[in-house]
C-alpha cells in the first residue's frame, strides 16, 4: 500500500511539472479607431396615457482614442488582459425639433438635444 501511495504522489508531481506554463507580463499603449452605433426609441403619449406615436432612429459615428493595456501571457496560446481608456469618448449631439412653431414660445418647447459621454471605459479580455 505504501508503494502505491508513493507512486501516486510521484505521478501527480511529475505530471504537473510537465504541463507548467511560463507567465509573460506585457504593458502597452494603443491608438484605436473604432465605430460605434446605437438605436434610440421615443414613445409619445397623449394626455389620457394612450400611445400616439413611436419614433425610432439609428445613429453611428467613428472615434479615435488612446488606451493603456496590461496583459499576462500564460504559455504560448493564452493571454488575459485589461484595456483602459483614460479619457472620455463623446457622441455627436443629436437635435430634435419639438412642436410646430417657427421659434420657441409658450406653446412650442423648441429643440431637444441628446448626447452621451463614455468615461473610464475598461475592457477585460482573454485571447
Amino acid at each position: 500500500m505504501k508503494k502505491l501511495l508513493i507512486i501516486a504522489v510521484f505521478a501527480v508531481f511529475s505530471a504537473s511539472s510537465a504541463i507548467s506554463a511560463s507567465l509573460t507580463p506585457s504593458i502597452g499603449v494603443s491608438y484605436n479607431n473604432a465605430g460605434f452605433a446605437a438605436k434610440g426609441e421615443e414613445l409619445n403619449y397623449d394626455e389620457s396615457g394612450a400611445l400616439r406615436a413611436t419614433t425610432t432612429e439609428h445613429g453611428a459615428f467613428a472615434e479615435t482614442y488612446a488606451s493603456v493595456m496590461v496583459e499576462l501571457g500564460i504559455g504560448e496560446y493564452l493571454a488575459i488582459g485589461v484595456d483602459y481608456v483614460p479619457g472620455s469618448i463623446s457622441t455627436p449631439t443629436n437635435a430634435s425639433k419639438e412642436g410646430t412653431a417657427g421659434r420657441a414660445s409658450p406653446n412650442d418647447p423648441g429643440q431637444a438635444t441628446v448626447s452621451a459621454d463614455f468615461e473610464k471605459m475598461t475592457t477585460a479580455y482573454a485571447r
